[in-house]
């Protein structure tokens, strides 16, 4: 719904469920073992939204959402299990999810694009005492990050991803990637350095994140 000519306001509300996949009902591994009696998993939500765009140079996106859930569905194990314990798929009685994100977007200042981000959830379950789970149990509670691209010259255009993240249960981390692109007649040739901090965390699918790293490419446009 538009606010003048600048701002536009937004809301949407949803009901649903999902059926647990065949994985988590049928897989099995020494790492994994899936319930054939899974019961699907309901929810309901809702988000309301402000986008303004006060000027041409720069624009905020700002979100407020809410989720409710019951038979929640993730992979779980006790949280003083011994590593190698298998994860088991599971319905938690309850869970709910409430928080706020911002974006801001800045073009052309200090002779670069400016994109910051920043979130915030809050997170209750039912259900789950004494468990931690995979994903759905341990949701990005936090979250910033700060993207900065800009022309180097006449040459490559660099960009520089800095990101702040915490999951539940989990401490934070901090986290620099950086990527050199120079388009050259039909390529371009890109170099992407990550996790130039050497961050220490798991990821979705609780394995550890890569270690620094570097990978050059090169993009070839056959079509011009």
């Amino acid at each position: 719904m538009p606010l003048g000519s600048r701002a536009r306001l937004r809301g949407s509300v949803s009901r649903g469920f999902r059926a647990p996949t065949w994985t988590e009902r049928y897989y099995m591994d020494p790492a994994n073992v899936g319930d054939p009696d899974l019961r699907p998993e309901k929810f309901w939500g809702g988000e309301a939204g402000l986008q303004i765009a006060p000027g041409e140079r720069w624009s905020a996106d700002i979100t407020a959402f809410a989720r409710h859930a019951t038979d929640l569905i993730d992979w779980a194990r006790p949280a003083d299990a011994d590593s190698s314990a298998p994860w088991r798929t599971t319905n938690v009685a309850r869970a709910d999810y409430r928080g706020a994100e911002l974006a801001l977007r800045l073009r052309d200042w200090l002779g670069a694009s400016w994109s910051l981000r920043a979130s915030a959830l809050d997170f209750d379950s039912r259900g789950a005492a004494g468990f931690i789970g995979k994903y759905a149990l341990r949701p990005v509670t936090r979250s910033t990050g700060l993207v900065i691209t800009a022309p180097l010259g006449r040459g490559p255009i660099a960009t520089l991803d800095a990101s702040y993240g915490k999951r539940a249960g989990d401490e934070g981390h901090f986290r620099l990637d950086a990527r050199m692109a120079q388009p050259w007649r039909d390529l371009k040739i890109v170099l992407d350095i990550r996790n130039i901090t050497g961050a220490d965390y798991l990821d979705v699918s609780v394995k550890p994140i890569a270690g620094r790293s570097a990978f050059l490419t090169l993009e070839w446009n056959a079509l011009r």
